[in-house]
């Protein structure tokens, strides 16, 4: 056998033979490898570790670092790189050539474009030399440099997609067809396609058909519906957290006769707090195992569903943290607390969305849901939304689309420019009337006729002077409330917005619309504009992440950014060229009905159901920045929600009423946005609040000085900072604390001891 996947099983690696052809082709071609391959190529440097792995080369290995290797392969897996900094195609096309020309001569039976510069090839193992030798002597026939570093036996190679494949010879798969039962002491179970989890055919099994020595993933494959593989929770699928919960409470077993009342209990007192409480979704995720009499069933679900509710339970988070820590990925690092391809947006969109988003491709629908509630919102004035704390928001949404060039970001400008036609056909009209004014009052000062108080101009071009603006912010106001916008294909250009044309200035603007603070300027003049008002003010901009990171590098810790929502794409490699709708009148009709509904709407609004929502959002961020111990995840969410939530509220008033689809959506762009902001600005946002915490220690008032000599981690979380609130994460300050020496810990009864 020559050809194996490699995958992980409660933190340890397996790995099992590949067939044939067909399921080596569907391996490459699996949508989880290929978003992987596409972050990876991209720049994100964790994505390679969640491509797909090969072995190609290896013996027998008895001491269960790498399971499931019965036989000595045939073969040995070569890498050649090319230097980074060298970017002659014409040499890597060269290489390429001369390998395909000696194939025969050389034994080749793969050769692949790795993930950045250069290639994976296979190759038939010259058995009287050593693996060493095998190298060098391969190297020699190519005419590369011999990389006497890489001569590991059971060495892995990241797999690539479908498209990078250059040769392969079915010779490679010789002698894979096997036995099933060869590898069950190797607890050999991987799926036939990447490591993602295929569920069987529930008419085919049921659980009281399965063996108790059944691996417990294949178990479960059997029964669980099909839902628990499509949806997820954090970034894991619902099949997974199943799994994990049995591992942790229930011996790696499914729960059979003697213990499935008890266990379907404990699932769904635990499940309930990740799927809102919703006693439907506890029913379509649990089976009924072992037989268990369907009205027995359903009651043990409503019972475990009645239980007083307290958050994420003890048991969810160590499920959650289980699932964190067998992954392959290093956890110590921040970058890992999110996936490496944002959440996936969920199937079923809320009205309008679904029609809003039709006419794009699937890997824009999150972009450009997202990019629609900006001009939306241009449309409600005098709208107030009540917050669960009983604060007032207005619907302000400045919404950032960051992604790598040529990826598509225009695919917002249609759709944007169709939702505003109304609003920019009566700005043209006010526009005349304003150029009007202006001529009939030119040169004139003491006779000069009044400008009209009826002009409000709301969408704004992108070359402005600090007086027009103001002039805009306050005809906005008095005109009902309303709100200005603009659309920038590039941020930069949001410079243009005042005489300033500076980023700073940009970052003051956004804090102050996000607050509806006053705005304006005070003049002596008798033509000067004077006058302050509430700025509310909505944007759409693009940009990439290297410029995104330079415009806002001053505003990551002043409150800028956490008062944007972020979005971004993720174009899937070997994705053909996209192909949009028409945007025809059906469309349109869809986008006058909406906006019509919005122009109706004045006053204030509260919603009790999106108040209970959100009130179990924020205990979730608590409780996954907890997770992740990462106080800026924490930091970032207190905003998100409510820019969430907002987006919530407009959808709420578009359908009239609050529904379980407008709660899904709420909380996947709630994650989405948060993913976004701790993708670019996560690392950098640690390091200042790093520079915070070490800044306060330092000072003599400060939280350490207000402690004992001695004392537990439970003082620390009763201690209050000087502003009134609780310290977030106590466990990560005392973490900080032990390793700039400040204090000693006793891990036998707890006690901390003061250094200094």
């Amino acid at each position: 056998m020559s050809c194996f996947i490699v995958f992980y099983k409660r933190g340890a690696k397996h790995m099992r033979p590949i067939k044939n052809r067909e399921e080596y082709m569907a391996i490459r071609a699996d949508q989880h490898n290929l978003d992987a391959l596409a972050a990876a190529r991209m720049g994100n440097k964790l994505a390679k570790s969640r491509l797909t792995q090969m072995n190609y080369s290896c013996y027998p290995n008895k001491d269960g670092k790498l399971r499931g290797s019965i036989y000595p392969t045939q073969t040995v897996a070569m890498d050649i790189d090319i230097d980074p900094s060298d970017n002659d195609s014409d040499l890597l096309s060269s290489i390429s050539e001369r390998i395909l020309k000696i194939a025969k001569d050389l034994g080749l039976l793969m050769l692949e474009r790795s993930v950045t510069k250069g290639y994976h090839l296979v190759f038939r193992r010259k058995q009287e030399l050593s693996q060493f030798d095998n190298l060098r002597w391969a190297s020699s026939m190519i005419g590369v440099p011999f990389d006497d570093g890489a001569k590991d036996i059971t060495r892995v190679f990241y797999t690539t997609g479908v498209d990078d494949l250059l040769y392969l010879d079915d010779a490679l798969f010789a002698d894979n067809e096997f036995d099933d039962t060869m590898y069950a002491d190797s607890d050999n179970d991987a799926p036939s396609v990447s490591s993602q989890q295929m569920p069987a055919d529930d008419n085919k099994t049921t659980d009281d058909e399965i063996d108790d020595n059944d691996d417990l993933t294949i178990s479960l494959k059997k029964i669980l519906p099909p839902d628990c593989y499509d949806d997820t929770y954090n970034g894991h699928t619902i099949a997974d957290i199943i799994e994990s919960f049995f591992v942790l409470y229930n011996n790696g077993r499914i729960p059979r006769v003697g213990n499935r009342n008890s266990m379907t209990f404990e699932l769904a007192k635990s499940l309930r707090c990740i799927v809102d409480y919703n006693i439907d979704s506890l029913q379509k995720y649990i089976p009924r195992f072992a037989g268990f009499a369907e009205a027995e069933w359903i009651q043990t679900l409503n019972n475990a569903n009645n239980e007083p509710r307290k958050g994420i339970d003890f048991k969810m988070r160590k499920v959650l943290q289980n699932l964190e820590e067998i992954s392959p990925v290093d956890t110590d690092s921040r970058e890992s607390l999110q996936s490496i391809i944002p959440p996936a947006i969920p199937k079923r969109l809320p009205y309008p969305l679904s029609k809003l988003s039709s006419k794009v491709p699937d890997y824009y629908k999150p972009a450009v849901c997202e990019a629609l509630f900006a001009p939306l919102a241009t449309h409600l004035h005098g709208v107030k939304f009540v917050y669960w704390d009983n604060q007032e928001h207005e619907p302000t949404i400045m919404s950032l689309l960051v992604a790598p060039m040529s990826t598509g970001k225009g695919c917002i400008r249609k759709p944007i420019s169709i939702i505003l036609d109304s609003i920019k056909q009566r700005d043209d009209l006010n526009r005349i009337r304003e150029g009007e004014w202006k001529l009939a009052n030119q040169g004139k000062i003491k006779k000069a006729t009044p400008r009209p108080t009826d002009i409000c101009i709301q969408v704004l071009i992108d070359n402005l002077t600090d007086a027009v603006f103001n002039q805009r912010v306050i005809d906005a106001d008095r005109n009902g409330g309303r709100f200005l916008y603009t659309q920038c294909d590039e941020l930069d250009t949001l410079k243009q917005l005042t005489s300033k044309g500076s980023a700073e200035q940009v970052s003051i603007i956004i804090r102050k619309a996000f607050d509806n603070s006053l705005h304006g300027q005070e003049r002596v003049g008798s033509e000067s504009i004077t006058g302050l008002a509430p700025l509310r003010f909505n944007f759409n901009a693009s940009t990439t992440i290297p410029n995104c990171r330079r415009f806002f590098w001053r505003g990551v810790n002043d409150g800028t950014i956490t008062r944007l929502s972020l979005s971004t794409i993720v174009v899937p490699v070997g994705s053909p060229r996209p192909v949009f709708g028409d945007y025809d009148d059906e469309y349109r009709a869809v986008v006058d009905n909406v906006v019509k509904t919005l122009a109706t709407k004045t006053g204030q609004y509260k919603c009790r159901n999106a108040d209970k929502f959100v009130f179990n959002l924020l205990e979730e961020n608590e409780q996954l920045a907890d997770l992740y111990g990462s106080e800026s995840y924490l930091v970032l969410s207190y905003r998100a929600t409510v820019i969430a939530w907002i987006k919530g509220m407009i959808l709420y008033l578009i359908n009239g009423r609050w529904s379980k689809d407008i709660e899904t959506y709420v909380r996947w762009s709630l994650r989405y946005d948060l993913w976004c902001k701790m993708q670019i600005f996560g690392s950098q946002l640690e390091t200042e609040i790093e520079k915070e915490t070490e800044k306060s220690v330092c000072r003599t008032n400060n939280l350490l000085n207000s402690l004992p000599n001695t004392f537990t981690l439970n003082d620390m979380k009763a201690l209050k900072k000087p502003n009134g609130s609780y310290i977030a994460n106590p466990r990560n300050l005392l973490a900080k604390w032990i390793s700039r020496g400040y204090v000693d810990f006793n891990e036998k009864n707890g006690t901390i001891t003061k250094k200094i």
